[in-house]
């Protein structure tokens, strides 16, 4: 009768049939399908070469899957009678529970071991009641992703004494719909390290919260709809990387207040309407990667480039037609990106400049194609190494061999881009070498 069980048989013998037996009969169907061998043929290896499992529509878990004691990774997706029993504490490797709208209920032994044991765990819900409370005692969680209905209605819900258990706690990410920082979320304070909020649009308004998480050391603000550098993020003071992707800044001027953040090395503002760069960047001078993708800039500053620790520099998907003359001039510039949009639809190709220890003082103009003109790299005839079409022979170029002069293959580097065909670069009366110029799609 396992063999034979199937919802549509259970309408029809309901009225020989408790709903304990039902239920019972379901469980032994499931057990019978859902064997070790089986479990194991779905075992895969996540992107971080753990080893993990994804059940999917099932109408419980089956008990096969607690022998699976190597397991790292168990993902519940859409199983609404799903029950973790006591069997888990046998999954001495399990590291990850995903819950995918799936509200578990968990056996008291069971929640003792996740309790000790378990360090990330993910849920996706509708609505923020149906995060199990058992979740807010998992006193040794390292990371938090909570992804569904978090709004402003709801934030009373998410109980300040729960947030306080959870006292280990590393990274907590929320994908909702926030219009204001819970402000439970300072009781993890002491501990936090990492916070992204990642909106589905919905504007951020209140951000009072962040002043008290002191020891923070990234923060991302996703797509909420932010129109200035929110002021709260001056006061954290160990912060390390921001990241404000998506959202509508158009002006910058609060940059200068990033200087008294000694700690901060990456700032992101990609994907924005930011239109112009103040002069006042040159006193952010721990900078060492700047992402400002996607934005509306035509022009770059001279002071960005007066950043001794800028080692990274995106600009890709603006309008700048002009580099600063200080892209040449300083001792190891940045790894610079920028990418215009060709409206004929040509390809675009990179360019990639390494600067050399002199340059010709001689006003020179050095011309730059793209691959479809020039041969790859090292195709290049023996002798004539690094020449490009159109450039003068080697005999009117007084330079030192590449040998001399070539930095490390790791130093820093300049990257332009380049639209089909010929494009001339020109650095007023310096010039860098045509011999370490390297043009590739």
């Amino acid at each position: 009768m396992v063999d034979q069980y199937d919802q549509l048989y259970s309408k029809r013998f309901g009225v020989f049939l408790s709903e304990v037996s039902e239920n019972k009969l379901r469980e032994i169907s499931l057990n019978h399908e859902w064997t070790f061998e089986k479990l194991r043929q779905h075992v895969t290896r996540s992107p971080q070469d753990k080893s993990e499992l994804h059940l999917f529509m099932l109408s419980g878990v089956p008990d096969a899957v607690f022998d699976l004691t190597d397991l790292e990774i168990l993902k519940l997706e859409l199983i609404p009678e799903a029950r973790i029993t006591a069997k888990i504490s046998q999954m001495t490797n399990l590291q990850e529970l995903h819950f995918y709208h799936c509200p578990a209920k968990v056996e008291q032994t069971a929640f003792i071991f996740l309790r000790d044991h378990l360090r990330c765990l993910l849920v996706k819900f509708t609505d923020v009641a149906e995060i199990p409370s058992w979740v807010y005692m998992l006193r040794n969680l390292r990371e938090l992703y909570l992804v569904g209905n978090l709004n402003s209605e709801n934030n009373k819900m998410i109980g300040l004494e729960s947030m306080r258990d959870l006292r280990h706690l590393k990274v907590l990410q929320l994908k909702s719909n926030l219009t204001k920082i819970p402000t439970n979320i300072t009781d993890l304070s002491p501990h936090l390290i990492k916070l992204v909020v990642h909106n589905d649009g919905t504007k951020l308004l209140v951000l009072n919260s962040l002043k008290k998480m002191m020891n923070l050391a990234v923060l991302e603000l996703l797509n909420c709809e932010l129109e200035r550098i929110p002021h709260a993020i001056f006061s954290l003071t160990n912060l390390q990387d921001l990241d404000l992707k998506s959202n509508n800044i158009c002006t910058i001027e609060e940059i200068i207040s990033f200087q008294h953040l000694k700690r901060l090395t990456c700032l992101k503002l990609w994907h924005n309407k930011i239109v112009t760069i103040p002069v006042s960047i040159s006193h952010v001078k721990n900078l060492e990667c700047l992402y400002l993708s996607h934005n509306k800039l035509e022009a770059l500053p001279s002071s960005l480039f007066t950043l001794l620790k800028l080692r990274y520099l995106d600009v890709s998907h603006n309008s700048v037609v002009v580099i600063p003359l200080e892209v040449g001039l300083s001792a190891e510039p940045p790894t610079f990106r920028n990418q215009r949009q060709q409206s004929g639809g040509g390809s675009e190709a990179t360019v990639q400049v390494r600067q050399t220890e002199e340059l010709v003082s001689q006003p020179q103009l050095h011309r730059i194609h793209s691959r479809k003109d020039r041969p790859a790299f090292p195709a290049d005839p023996p002798g004539t190494e690094g020449e490009l079409p159109g450039s003068p022979p080697p005999s009117a170029q007084p330079l030192p061999t590449p040998a001399q002069k070539l930095p490390d293959s790791g130093g820093p580097s300049l990257r332009l881009a380049a639209p089909r065909g010929e494009r001339q670069y020109q650095s007023g009366k310096h010039r860098f070498f045509s011999q370490w110029v390297q043009v590739s799609e």
